[in-house]
């Protein structure tokens, strides 16, 4: 605020031809006078019967600029002041584009700024504006302030805030349930490539649910170019690769690209733990289980990977009943005793794991869940405690 206030000052101190209709003289002398309340009035006043003067579109411009600048020193300084023209900024920004359109070499009169250099100024403001009437759940307006921003955004090809000011605009579209131009305004950020991970998974979940593989690759893509290692969300970012071979029919594919992302980022618990979640969902077992161990031989705290390790017993004691009953159905009684012998295995193993994870973490829904499935189907007694917690998960 304090930044775009000096901007405004130094403005003033720049000197300017102009040329005016006869009550901006009037105008801009209250204006130079510091008298901005009066000044607003009387450009107010002064505006009818000169709508088509680029002149008189680019006073008010800056008396609104000013008008604003003054109420946010004054809110600044005094949190209990009440802003008496909200919309000063939007007002000032409009002007400007107003003064723009008419004629965009407009002379700039003394001490002003010109109808370029105004709505690049004001953008910020404006975007500042679009998040607080979304707050207020005012989402027309928000919508309204973050495209006025983006067209003072691209006036310097400014992508990051251009690609922050869409980012917001879908958040409101997601507010009001309007999935379509939810998806739009995501898509138009994600084309300027800035360095935020959700954005790409979240694009890739959308466009993964309408079923659209092509538009899955090229937000891979995209977010691969975009978001550097370094960043929280990188990580799981880099994973959605695999579920693209899954979703695409290639899950032959993903060992080996798995493997692939498990030596290049050793390292890297993140990737080691998105990596396990991925092999597991695709019944890749055994491959996730060598990389939740080496992932347990790095972490102070196991608790996420003996998650990990937890769920891929679990699920694969899933898939054994489904491989069991279809031994039932097709009458293979020996292939059916030697799966039900390897299922009580692994749901042993299974409990091994549900329980050191109850050990670290006794609020954990799923595990809890699934703890007391086991032990039901193991023949072993459920302890109060937990039985308690599981069954209020149904109140």
């Amino acid at each position: 605020m304090k930044k775009l206030t000096c901007i405004i000052l130094f403005a003033f101190l720049t000197c300017n031809a102009f040329s005016q209709p006869a009550c901006l003289k009037d105008v801009w002398q209250t204006l130079d006078r510091n008298q901005l309340g009066k000044a607003k009035t009387e450009m107010d006043k002064c505006m009818k019967g000169n709508e088509s003067s680029a002149d008189a579109w680019l006073l008010k411009a800056n008396v609104y600029l000013r008008y604003y600048a003054f109420e946010a020193d004054q809110k600044i300084s005094n949190p209990a002041y009440e802003i008496k023209v909200p919309d000063a900024i939007l007002e000032a920004f409009n002007a400007f584009y107003k003064a723009f359109t008419l004629n965009q070499d407009v002379k700039v009169m003394s001490r002003m700024f010109g109808p370029k250099e105004g709505q690049i100024t004001c953008a910020p403001a404006v975007h500042d504006l679009g998040v607080d009437e979304m707050k207020k759940k005012n989402y027309e307006k928000a919508i309204e302030c973050f495209n006025t921003a983006i067209r003072g955004y691209n006036l310097t090809d400014n992508k990051q805030s251009i690609a922050r000011a869409y980012i917001d605009m879908g958040t409101c579209y997601y507010l009001q349930n309007d999935t379509a131009n939810y998806l739009k305004s995501l898509d138009n950020a994600a084309r300027l490539s800035p360095p935020i991970p959700d954005l790409y998974i979240i694009l890739y979940n959308l466009y993964k649910e309408k079923n659209d593989t092509l538009q899955c690759d090229r937000i891979i893509k995209l977010g691969k170019r975009a978001v550097p290692d370094t960043l929280a969300g990188a990580a799981e970012l880099k994973v959605y690769e695999l579920d693209y071979l899954a979703i695409t029919g290639r899950t032959e594919q993903i060992p080996e690209l798995a493997l692939k992302l498990f030596e290049a980022n050793k390292n890297d618990t993140n990737v080691l733990y998105y990596l396990a979640i991925n092999l597991v969902n695709n019944k890749f077992y055994e491959l996730a289980t060598t990389i939740i161990e080496h992932g347990l031989t790095l972490v102070e705290n196991p608790l996420d990977f003996n998650k990990q390790m937890a769920f891929r017993y679990f699920y694969e004691t899933v898939h054994y009943q489904v491989l069991i009953d279809e031994a039932f159905n097709e009458q293979k009684w020996a292939l059916r005793n030697e799966l039900e012998a390897q299922r009580k295995k692994l749901m042993e193993l299974s409990h091994e794991w549900l329980e050191k994870v109850y050990a670290q973490d006794k609020e954990d829904v799923d595990n809890n869940i699934m703890l007391k499935r086991i032990k039901v189907v193991l023949e072993i007694p459920v302890p109060d405690e937990l039985n308690e917690k599981v069954n209020s998960y149904h109140h």
